[in-house]
């Protein structure tokens, strides 16, 4: 150490320029707004600021007032003035490790990303944490393949839904277009969706299975050699990762521009040039005459259809000499979209709100990722062999004729003829690879790796420091932290990309879904601590059921909703979503106070508690505020892998022990 730090002059905060957000009790500086102040720390403290730094990544500043600034201080508010709100000169008596500020930021990170706030990348996220938000959606699309191959109903359904977007039903010159009817009567184009269905499923659980395997590697890489021990390495996998994430926003930004194409403000701009062959979509024109009456008005206006119309439209502000880049037009639709009043909010279709929540949860996780450079694509064998899988697995649904069992959109529905569906994909299947199509081929252990980097040499070599402040005595006063306690590991299902089969799931992180509208969604369940890692112990449902049954006594109307829940299809009709936000608040849950298409119910349970894991349900939108018989057993299948919750759970508690009040 460069001299002890009594026989210095004071190191004192500056009080001009400098910013900060706030988590519950720290205040973080980002990146290195002040290289002579941070120049002066490094100076000050020496080997051991370099050693926090290069392990962390953070560096958490200990002050010489024993007083906590902002104990509690409420999450949203993201940035104060360091010279109005922070006793001006504090001095740095010295620095520690930041765990317990990496922890808190983590959890903070990831409750403000689930619950549809955004600019999560203001708050420092580690790579464990980022891979629990990874496993977390590789769930969601594990249950949602899952349904695809388990429920006839469900498979009808996506179909139908995605049918009703296609670009076949876009008008042409003369005004004709086919009616989604009779499309879904035509066998070829039945069987074509629903290989697109299957196919698209499958890519989403790859992608994010891969984008889970490369944040583990970076686990493993910052546990190892710290978090800027081997930079190089650290951001050639971090790339790996943003290229994915941005191969996922390339995805659903056709499924937002299908969405566009039948939205009543949009969709006049667009006209049908000619289908393309065998149901594989259609070559469409966004020709808009900013000439005619009320149009340009309407094109550049700053709301939500302004930019539903700009986004679809970059040929044509190159022509009037605004040109908008890719990311440009995405970032001014999203912008609008969180800004965008409720009547906008509820003129969207179910499928255009649900696209656009889903764009703007990949671009909050991209901007997390903090690599902000443009990549390309990974040639590690990780990454090839996922590619080549995805196309393997198109060429075996290619091959599959599924249109011998098809007369109509309806065959889907019928038992016989799903069962003849997924035999004859699974029999191409075993021909090709000799296994089912999710589960080939194993990937490949990733490339060995070079050496980590030397240490840094210099002030001038060390990296961007995020400072976590707390003004609190030195840290040998502090308690240990106890060690996190690990979640139980992600999911049942091992997809062809995976090299390992995956645990059964009990829920890994938080998933946060696409932004919220008073009365939308899509599903997941969670887990809330993120400085928590997922634990390779698998948890059977002999391990989480108690031994006596029921665990909770309610009343009558509660009682009634989770027998229909868990009634398998037995019980007949639908179920209101306002009798089962009721039934999880009368059993402890409490709601995350965010309306919209994604809802949340939070655990009752302790943080530290294995059962604490949220649910997170996709809630109907619109007018038709009920559960159907597919989104019941939807629900029901997550409570049970997330709980392992039946009817027998549930109790009369007019029948149980005396004092019972649930």
């Amino acid at each position: 150490m460069a001299g002890s730090a009594n026989e210095l002059p004071p190191l004192k905060i500056p009080t001009e320029g400098l910013e900060f957000s706030v988590t519950k009790q720290f205040k973080t500086i980002h990146g290195d707004p002040n290289p002579e102040f941070t120049a002066q720390v490094a100076a000050r403290f020496g080997q051991k600021y370099k050693d926090i730094v290069r392990k962390y990544g953070a560096l958490e500043y200990i002050l010489n007032d024993n007083v906590k600034l902002f104990p509690s201080l409420p999450s949203h508010s993201l940035r104060i003035n360091i010279y109005t709100n922070f006793p001006a000169q504090q001095e740095i008596i010295d620095i520690m490790a930041p765990e317990e500020y990496l922890a808190e930021s983590d959890d903070f990170a990831i409750q403000r990303f689930i619950s549809g706030q955004h600019n999560s990348q203001r708050y420092s996220i580690s790579a464990a944490a980022l891979m629990r938000l990874a496993e977390a959606e590789s769930q969601f699309w594990a249950t949602q393949y899952l349904q695809l191959r388990n429920e006839p109903g469900y498979l009808r359904q996506r179909v139908e839904e995605e049918a009703r977007t296609r670009p076949e039903l876009v008008p042409d010159a003369n005004g004709d277009a086919p009616t989604p009817e009779q499309l879904l009567s035509i066998p070829r184009f039945v069987g074509q969706q629903t290989r697109y269905l299957i196919q698209n499923t499958l890519m989403h659980l790859g992608t994010w299975r891969v984008v889970a395997e490369y944040l583990k590697d970076i686990v493993i890489l910052d546990k190892k050699e710290g978090r800027f021990g081997a930079k190089a390495r650290r951001t050639e996998l971090m790339a790996c990762v943003k290229c994915l994430i941005e191969q996922e926003i390339g995805v659903v930004s056709k499924s937002v521009l299908f969405g566009i194409m039948f939205h009543p403000e949009t969709k006049s701009q667009f006209t049908r040039d000619f289908n393309h062959e065998d149901w594989g979509g259609a070559r469409f024109d966004t020709g808009l005459d900013l000439h005619q009456e009320g149009v340009s008005d309407r094109f550049i206006a700053s709301n939500l259809n302004g930019a539903l119309m700009r986004f679809c439209s970059e040929d044509l502000l190159r022509k009037i000499n605004h040109p908008r880049t890719p990311l440009q037009l995405r970032q001014d639709l999203l912008l609008q979209f969180s800004n965008a009043a409720q009547a906008e909010l509820d003129g969207l279709s179910d499928q255009l709100y649900d696209a656009l929540t889903q764009f703007q949860r990949l671009h909050d996780f991209g901007e997390m990722l903090g690599h902000p450079e443009e990549v390309g694509l990974p040639s590690d064998l990780r990454y090839v062999s996922f590619a080549m899988a995805g196309r393997q697995a198109e060429a075996i649904l290619t091959k599959t004729l599924l249109e011998k069992h098809l007369k109509s959109i309806e065959s889907l529905e019928k038992p016989a003829v799903f069962a003849k569906i997924w035999k004859d994909i699974d029999a191409c299947s075993h021909k090709v690879a000799q296994k089912p199509i999710e589960l080939f081929p194993p990937a490949p252990a990733p490339a060995p790796r070079p050496a980590p980097e030397p240490a840094p040499a210099t002030t001038e070599e060390l990296p961007e420091v995020e400072i976590g402040i707390e003004p609190t005595p030195p840290p040998a006063r502090r308690r240990p932290r106890p060690p996190p306690k690990a979640d139980p590991a992600p999911a049942d299902i091992k997809p062809y990309w995976s090299r390992a089969e995956l645990p059964k799931v009990v829920v890994p992180a938080p998933r946060t879904a696409p932004k919220v509208k008073t009365r939308k969604a899509p599903v997941a369940s969670t887990s809330s601590s993120a400085a928590a890692q997922s634990s390779d112990t698998k948890l059977s449902k002999e391990d989480i059921v108690p031994q006596e049954l029921p665990v909770f006594w309610v009343g009558k109307r509660v009682l009634n909703t989770f027998a229909r829940l868990f009634s398998g299809g037995k019980e007949k009709g639908d179920l209101n979503f306002e009798d089962f936000q009721y039934a999880m608040t009368s059993i402890g849950f409490s709601l995350i106070p965010k309306g919209g298409s994604i809802v949340t119910f939070m655990s009752p349970v302790g943080k530290n508690n294995e059962q604490n894991k949220h649910f997170v349900c996709h809630r109907p939108h619109g007018q038709r505020d009920t559960l159907d018989t597919v989104r019941l057993r939807e629900y029901a299948a997550s409570l049970s892998e997330s709980y392992g919750w039946t009817a027998e759970w549930f109790g009369f508690k007019a029948d149980g022990p005396s004092g019972s009040d649930k």
